[in-house]
């Protein structure tokens, strides 16, 4: 009984301490963040590097990004939690965005669905797990000389960036080739040459910068000698 009254007035007083801070103007206590962190349904590695950002945060600090010390997670018990904290205009109710390798990351409160955002409630600690996810890429042949390049929607996407190169293996390299606001693009004149092949890789464009890329694909044109 000790234990649990203790507890709830532990909680009490944090309520009070931030709502007190932001009546005075001062910065707000820190809100932790911990859960699992994941690459197409993988554990992410050791050594992954996990952020919050958002209006007013203060980014980066000590506890803001965080460096992953344990395979498919962040946070306690492994490592100290990511702390998000801010100056005095960072208020409860704040959207967070989360990074995962500098790339933008899906997030899920525990037992929530999947979103793009978090809110900042100070003084708290919060489960939130994290996950890049990897656009797929289709290529289909449209007519003899067009190849059509398609994906499906991803949450939160402004555009997609689609890159082109005649090296399988392609890096890719800003500007993209093409950028798409739809769902699909029809290269033509792609196809057709056998001296030339192309591939393709796709990026998911948000507000604030790029996703994951996705697999590449590319199409082969070659030419048939008649037997004798």
């Amino acid at each position: 009984m000790k234990i649990v009254n203790i507890l709830v007035l532990l909680s009490i007083l944090l309520a009070l301490a931030a709502s007190q801070a932001t009546a005075q103007g001062l910065p707000p206590i820190p809100q932790a963040f911990r859960g699992a962190v994941t690459v197409n349904g993988q554990p992410a590695p050791v050594g992954t590097q996990v952020e919050a950002r958002g209006d007013n945060v203060n980014n980066p600090v000590a506890d803001n990004p965080r460096t992953t010390a344990q395979a498919g997670w962040y946070g306690r018990p492994s490592q100290l939690d990511l702390a998000v904290s801010g100056n005095e205009n960072l208020t409860d109710g704040t959207l967070l965005r989360f990074y995962v390798n500098d790339m933008r990351a899906e997030c899920q409160p525990e037992g929530g669905a999947w979103g793009l955002t978090s809110p900042f409630a100070s003084g708290t600690t919060t489960q939130l797990n994290l996950r890049l996810v990897s656009p797929v890429l289709r290529i289909s042949k449209l007519n003899s000389t067009t190849a059509r390049l398609s994906w499906d929607a991803v949450t939160g996407a402004v555009s997609y960036a689609l890159y082109r190169s005649t090296t399988p293996y392609l890096t890719p390299a800003d500007p993209p080739y093409q950028t798409v606001a739809g769902l699909s693009y029809d290269d033509v004149g792609a196809l057709g040459n056998p001296s030339v092949n192309y591939f393709y890789l796709l990026k998911v464009v948000y507000d604030d910068g790029k996703g994951m890329a996705s697999h590449r694909v590319g199409e082969f044109d070659f030419s048939l000698t008649p037997g004798s």
